[in-house]
């Protein structure tokens, strides 16, 4: 049976996708969400961390979660090039701007999802990516 979480990212992901939640739109609360989906605030800022991490949406303290334009670049299956690299090549002018980097007490997904053990800590970075002026992840 699938987790509740990763069956509500799938929902959300979903909706952003047919365009019910259209990008640089804000996503319902949390609170709304738990009511939504009948579940716990936890379960759902596990869906949100993780809709996050894919690039559909970008939390911002404070205001709630907002769709992000989602555009994909197809890159060549055979070799291996970097984005940087496939941008350039394409001739489009990238642009990454650092949001914030700071040393941080993990929660829980990201405890779960490292497998850690005891008060270690992680780096947090948040940065926006940017191909021809245009913020896409």
């Amino acid at each position: 049976m699938e987790q509740k979480y990763l069956e509500i990212h799938r929902r959300i992901l979903r909706k952003i996708e047919s365009g019910e939640y259209a990008p640089q739109t804000l996503l319902p609360s949390e609170n709304e969400l738990k009511d939504q989906y009948e579940t716990s605030r936890e379960t759902i800022r596990k869906a949100l961390t993780l809709l996050a991490q894919e690039g559909y949406i970008q939390k911002i303290r404070g205001k709630g979660s907002v769709v992000i334009k989602n555009t994909k670049l197809d890159f060549p299956v055979s070799g291996l090039v970097g984005f940087r690299e496939l941008t350039e090549k394409m001739r489009l002018n990238t642009r990454t701007d650092v949001k914030e980097c700071e040393l941080v007490e993990p929660d829980f997904f990201i405890r779960e999802q490292l497998n850690m053990a005891g008060s270690e800590k992680v780096w947090k970075i948040s940065r926006v990516g940017e191909v021809d002026g245009e913020k896409i992840i």
